[in-house]
Order: structure tokens, then C-alpha cells, then sequence
């Protein structure tokens, strides 16, 4: 959209209560959003952050317009640096390995994205010294994603990219981090979710995995929460208890039980709607324990 296809009109509220009463219909449907940035030039500037704030790619279809969106926008980059915070993408990873230019393009243009969400892709596939350019440039307060490819060595928790980590919930299984170490690197880390199962979905605690839990809570000073999270059906939940008896040792009020939501999006619209999500469970299971001296029973959030 260009700055010249928005006509100008004549409001009869003062100038500070216009912009309010614009952002606040652009945040209350963010589909009409769109239809108000044709209002006028200066709604338009008011709207349009709304409106680039979370770029969500959870289709391809989506993805292909968003891509090329970006091919004829007259918009510099430095605006959508400064406007797109919150990146969903989707988890399948052939589409970014199949279109490695749209992906490099698309991470050039959220330079400043502070809620990073990626399951599978663009990390499920081994990056490109130009695509890892532009990932690690970013940096994330919140990040979702499967770091194998990405930490290719234990070090790279020292990597800039992780600066300003606060929340972390990592979707690689166990055989995977159970083998790092250098999470004291993270030094905002409040708040880190690790998955306790295998391919199958059975639980259980290696070892490795229990000197990498025990790591994080007496060497990352600033952790406040650490959560593992498992699934939950019938016969697997007979056997939980048996596998998470290594666990037993640890006696640390900030340790989290979950269970794995049915839907992984639903903590994503949960935050997106500003209601509580994993983190602000978590937070309250650990008040919980504190104050009761007792370890908090796992459940899904999201569930009644």
C-alpha cells in the first residue's frame, strides 16, 4: 500500500482521541484494520503497526502472499524491522528448503521480531551460512523452535541470537538436548520448556537428561521456571510415575509438570488474545509448590 493511495478527511475529535479510538478498532478486529488504514494518511500510520505486528504464516498459501507482498512493497525494510514482533511459522520444512530465497528474504524483513515461533522450520533442515546471516541477527525475547541444526556445537548458546532470550520452549526430544550443555550462556533465561518423551510419545528420563535439568537450575541464575512437558494417554500414563522417578533427587520449586496441549496452537492464540498461557501456568505452579511444599500434579493448560 502506498502512502499516497490514502485520501485525508477532517476529524471532529482532537487529534491524541482519534489515534486511540483508531488503534484500539484496528486492535479489537484485525481484519478491519485493513479497511481503516484506507481511512486517511495519518490513520494509516497509526494502523499499520497493528497490522504488521504478527505476521502468522501458518499456511503455505499465506506464506506466498505475505512473500509477495514483500516483492512489491515500497515499504524499506526498516519499517517492517520495526513493526513485525510476533513470527509464526509453519512446521512444515520442505517449503523453506524449497524456496531458500523467500526464507532469507522473509528473516531479513523481521530483523526485529521478539516472539519467535518455528516447530519444525526453517531449523528442521540443515541452514545456509546466508540464511544462518539473517536468523542470527535476530534477537528474540520469546522463542519456540527445534534448535538441532541451528546448535550444530554445545557453544552456540553463546551466540548473539540468544542475548535477550527470556522464554524458551524447546520442541527438539530428549536424545537431543539431553546431550547440551552451556545453558548458563542464556543469561536472561527465565522461563525454559523441555519435551520428556521419545518418537513414540513414552516417557522418560535418561541420565544425560537429568545432569542437563539439574545443570540449568543450580547455573542459570535468572531461571525462574523450568518445565517438562509429556504426553498423555492411557498406557502411557500408567508407566509415568516409574519415569520420572530419576527426578525424585531434585527437589526444586521451579521444577514443571505438563501435559502436552492436543492443539500446540492453542498456547499460541492464548497469547495472541492476551490470555494466560504455558509461562503464566507454570508461574502459578510454582507459587503453588512454594507455598505448599508440594509438587503440583501435571495437566494441560488449556483444559478445563
Amino acid at each position: 500500500m502506498s502512502a499516497q493511495s490514502a485520501p485525508t478527511f477532517e476529524s471532529a475529535f482532537p487529534l491524541d482521541v482519534e489515534r486511540l479510538i483508531f488503534e484500539e478498532a484496528a486492535c479489537n478486529d484485525i481484519r478491519s484494520a485493513v479497511q481503516l488504514a484506507l481511512v486517511c494518511r495519518r490513520v494509516q500510520s497509526w494502523v499499520e503497526p497493528i497490522i504488521y505486528r504478527t505476521v502468522s504464516l501458518h499456511t503455505i498459501e499465506i506464506g506466498d502472499g505475505f512473500r509477495r507482498s514483500l516483492e512489491i512493497t515500497t515499504k524499506p525494510p526498516s519499517f517492517y524491522a520495526q513493526c513485525v514482533k510476533v513470527l509464526y511459522l509453519p512446521t512444515t520444512s520442505k517449503y523453506w528448503c524449497d524456496h531458500p530465497r523467500t526464507t532469507i528474504k522473509l528473516f531479513s524483513y523481521c530483523q526485529g521480531v521478539e516472539h519467535f515461533v518455528s516447530y519444525g522450520s526453517p531449523f528442521s533442515a540443515i541452514a545456509s551460512t546466508q540464511l544462518m546471516d539473517v536468523i542470527t541477527v535476530m534477537r528474540p525475547r520469546r522463542l519456540v523452535a527445534s534448535l538441532t541444526h541451528i546448535l550444530p556445537t554445545n557453544s552456540r548458546f553463546s551466540l548473539p541470537f540468544f542475548d535477550n532470550v527470556t522464554h524458551l520452549e524447546i520442541s527438539d526430544l530428549m536424545d537431543h538436548w539431553s546431550t547440551w550443555s552451556g545453558f548458563h550462556h542464556l543469561r536472561r533465561l527465565s522461563h525454559i520448556l523441555l519435551p520428556v518423551y521419545d518418537d513414540f510419545g513414552t516417557p522418560f528420563f535418561t541420565p544425560d537428561a537429568v545432569w542437563v535439568v539439574k545443570d540449568l537450575l543450580a547455573h542459570c541464575e535468572t531461571l525462574q521456571v523450568c518445565v517438562l512437558c509429556h504426553r498423555s494417554t492411557t498406557d502411557i500414563l500408567c508407566g509415568l510415575e516409574e519415569a520420572l522417578d530419576p527426578l525424585e533427587c531434585i527437589e526444586d520449586t521451579r521444577l514443571v509438570f505438563i501435559l502436552m496441549p492436543m492443539d500446540k496452537r492453542s498456547d499460541w492464540r492464548a497469547f495472541l488474545n492476551g490470555e494466560p498461557d504455558t509461562w503464566d501456568y507454570a508461574d502459578h505452579v510454582v507459587a503453588t509448590q512454594r507455598q505448599t511444599g508440594r509438587r503440583v500434579e501435571a495437566r494441560r493448560v488449556h483444559e478445563d
